[in-house]
């Protein structure tokens, strides 16, 4: 959606609100109490009624919108500028394109919207050929302290990186590029590089189906096990990078994005901003509109209440 039918469609408080309350009802009211699905509306005080146990419910409850008294027009402004930009928006743009004056509240929003993102994409495996690596993202570390060097660095986090790929077809393929085309990628962090760590996540976010492709990493000698073929890349970094294209162009692209907008993460919060750029990057294709479909996710998907820590 472009700029201008967004300000025709949801140019008010009050057609934010009324598109809002549309998608509750079609993806359907329960009650908490009796879980009965018979209510009426109650416009003087915005909020349903049950028949069954009388119990109210606001409009907000059980959507990622719970726990926020941000105006809605706030939350479809951030999701339509999150997903009609490739880059994305760091909070402290996205409360000055607002003009909000607390920033802590724009915070709490952009990562509930972060949040909904991520559980959308736990629903999905990732299967056929499927690229694994792992990759190491620099993240938020006192000043002045010292730090070890290398893969074991305090400033460093791990993160497993999948990518679902296709071979292209002969008459497809250019020379220099990939001879696969990137489906969908995956991207999790990790407490530490043990083989009992991958194989988890491997098994989580991978089909069994899958052709799995990795490195001589000694975390991934058992996954032919698991799976339907086990390929091993050998030889030099770069010809490494040559077999395994798409977790490393994911990588890159990943690490460019949150350097140049977000600059410093911190360790708890690195999952949420990769959760986002998964996202996006997996939707990219779609022909449907993408604010449509965060909005239908955040009448499906509740959010926790979020206390923003130092970093």
């Amino acid at each position: 959606m472009k700029l201008i039918d967004f300000n025709q469609t949801y140019g008010t408080e009050a057609k934010c609100k009324a598109a809002f309350k549309v998608l509750r009802e079609t993806a359907g009211i329960t009650c908490r109490k009796c879980q009965g699905d018979q209510h009426y509306w109650l416009s003087t005080l915005n909020q349903y009624k049950f028949k069954k146990c009388n119990s109210r419910q606001s409009l907000k409850s059980g959507t990622m919108l719970e726990y926020s008294k941000l105006p809605y027009r706030y939350w479809f402004i951030a999701m339509h500028l999150i997903t009609a930009t490739k880059k994305g928006f760091s909070s402290s743009e996205m409360q000055r394109q607002i003009g909000h004056k607390r920033y802590e509240r724009i915070w709490a929003m952009m990562h509930k919207i972060r949040s909904v993102m991520g559980k959308r994409d736990e629903k999905y495996q990732l299967e056929g050929l499927v690229e694994a690596d792992e990759a190491f993202f620099e993240i938020a570390f006192p000043e002045g302290e010292k730090t070890k060097p290398g893969r074991g660095s305090e400033q460093k986090k791990e993160v497993l990186v999948l990518a679902s790929t296709e071979r292209l077809p002969l008459n497809k393929h250019k020379k220099g590029r990939p001879k696969t085309r990137c489906k969908f990628i995956s991207m999790k962090t990790l407490k530490d590089l043990k083989t009992a760590t991958i194989e988890t996540k491997l098994a989580e976010k991978t089909s069994p189906n899958s052709d799995l492709i990795t490195d001589q990493a000694d975390a991934y000698n058992y996954a032919f096990m698991d799976y339907k073929s086990h390929q091993v890349v050998e030889g030099t970094p770069k010809e490494k990078t040559a077999q395994l294209p798409w977790v490393h162009i994911s990588i890159s692209n990943a690490k460019r994005k949150l350097l140049d907008i977000h600059h410093c993460i911190s360790d708890r919060y690195l999952q949420r901003y990769l959760d986002e750029f998964c996202y996006k990057q997996n939707r990219r294709n779609m022909q449907s509109d993408s604010l449509f479909g965060l909005l239908k996710h955040a009448v499906n998907y509740k959010s926790t209440k979020l206390v923003r820590a130092c970093g």
